[in-house]
């Protein structure tokens, strides 16, 4: 197999693996609590050190991996967060990035099981929600001949839609935040 974007030959895309960072603008020891408090923009970009992958707003990161933060008062500017074992000189490491990528060039795997919308949102087909949408498609829409008619129909036309979404952040933060979350948060309720 041969990458789209570098041309080179690939055995296999590989797990990125690099760390997920972003700024840190200021930080202050709260002595009351003992607390380490760190501020940073709240829309600012969290990208893997080493090929840059975005994986969207800081906000929706700390969400996605419950680390504790919190808006400071009513600015929507900054999130303040509470922890010190993940900042080291101004850079705070909120995870590894787990992106399927080319090892050469750090392109970003195709799509290969039909998640087409909920990978070009995740820039990633092992994110966890994607897993939990493959798990429902799996266990009940396919068990039901209306539900594999529903699938079918999906494989025709998500692909050119995936495409755009791709190409656009603010199209993938709204089908991330209005469509996709809402899906799973309901499905993994009903486990």
């Amino acid at each position: 197999m041969f990458c789209k974007n570098c041309g080179n030959e690939i055995s296999q895309y590989e797990v990125c693996g690099s760390p997920v960072s972003l700024r840190v603008k200021s930080h202050h020891f709260d002595e009351k609590t003992g607390e380490q408090w760190f501020c940073f923009p709240f829309n600012d970009d969290a990208f893997c050190k080493k090929w840059h992958h975005d994986h969207g707003w800081a906000s929706s990161v700390m969400k996605k991996l419950n680390i504790p933060y919190r808006k400071q008062g009513e600015l929507l500017s900054e999130v303040i967060l509470v922890s010190g074992k993940y900042v080291s000189n101004n850079i705070l490491t909120i995870g590894t990035c787990d992106k399927l990528c080319c090892p050469h060039c750090g392109t970003i795997a195709p799509p290969k099981d039909g998640c087409f919308i909920a990978t070009a949102v995740y820039d990633s087909p092992m994110a966890f929600e994607i897993k939990v949408l493959r798990q429902f498609r799996d266990e009940v829409l396919l068990q039901t001949k209306v539900g594999q008619i529903l699938v079918t129909i999906y494989y025709h036309i998500s692909p050119p839609l995936a495409h755009a979404i791709s190409k656009s952040r603010t199209m993938k933060m709204m089908v991330r935040n209005y469509i996709l979350e809402p899906i799973v948060k309901v499905l993994r309720s009903r486990r």
